[in-house]
């Protein structure tokens, strides 16, 4: 019976494995080809030629693009990690406060409204103080976006740590700020990578903000796959190589650092 459990258990994972990795094995199978055998399904694996990731390796808008998205990305996890894990710490050691709690699940509501509700206000605002097309524009919104979540994790892994610990690291001679940057922050590694991790494929992957307060100076990789997409034609085999080449960075993070994720979001209680 056992057994039986493991192999149906497998054929499962099997399964669900295919249904996901498919999609982009289908992707990369059409960035190595073009023109109309983009659509010849007699042979799918004939015609094919690597001249299209040759050709986007000239193309000086993808590679502005694919800079500006790991600056702004980077810059979100730089800036949002810090204010974070200070939130966190503040709600977890003061959560039995009423008011902060009700200042907590404010916070927390911010990530329930859809972000299309917030496009005409931030939209307006940004025209207002000059932050359109701009790379700190884009950095402070994400900062925001991510900023709840971020709080939530930390809140957690704080919650995690023994107070016994924290006390002893105070009798030390050790500050507040000492204490969760030096103690507290390094003892939940798993979860800083956690959180570092998903801000940044977050703020990779964020389109609807980008395509409305971005231009051609800071216009990210998500925004420029839209210009694949003409009024007549659609270029399949540069949006296929653009998307490919643009999801292969955050890709390799979450295989590398896949542990420290799972550990992470776990709040380390996986082993």
């Amino acid at each position: 019976m056992k057994n039986a459990q493991y192999f149906f258990s497998y054929i499962l994972l099997i399964v669900f494995s295919f249904i996901s990795i498919f999609p982009f094995f289908w992707l990369i199978l059409i960035s190595l080809k073009s023109g109309a055998h983009i659509f010849d399904t007699t042979n799918f694996f004939s015609n094919i030629t690597f001249q299209n990731y040759i050709n986007i390796i000239d193309n000086y808008k993808f590679l502005k693009s694919i800079m500006n998205s790991f600056i702004i990305s980077i810059l979100s996890v730089i800036i949002v990690l810090p204010i974070g894990f200070l939130g966190g710490y503040y709600f977890s050691r003061s959560i039995k406060n009423s008011t902060n709690n009700n200042i907590f699940l404010i916070l927390l509501s911010t990530k329930i409204a859809p972000p299309i509700v917030f496009a005409i206000p931030i939209y307006i605002l940004y025209i207002e103080v000059g932050l359109i097309d701009t790379m700190f524009g884009m950095t402070f919104l994400y900062v925001f976006a991510n900023l709840a979540f971020t709080v939530w994790i930390a809140k957690n892994l704080v919650d995690e740590f023994s107070d016994d610990i924290e006390e002893a690291s105070k009798i030390d001679g050790c500050n507040t700020l000492q204490s969760i940057f030096y103690i507290i922050m390094p003892s939940n590694l798993n979860g800083i990578f956690s959180i570092c991790l998903i801000v940044f494929i977050l703020s990779w992957n964020e389109f609807l903000f980008a395509s409305i307060l971005t231009r051609n100076e800071t216009s990210t990789f998500t925004v420029h796959l839209t210009s694949y997409f003409g009024s007549r034609r659609i270029d399949w085999s540069g949006l296929s190589i653009a998307s490919v080449l643009g999801s292969l960075f955050p890709l390799l993070l979450t295989i590398f650092f896949q542990k420290y994720l799972i550990k992470g979001l776990s709040f380390g209680k996986l082993n």
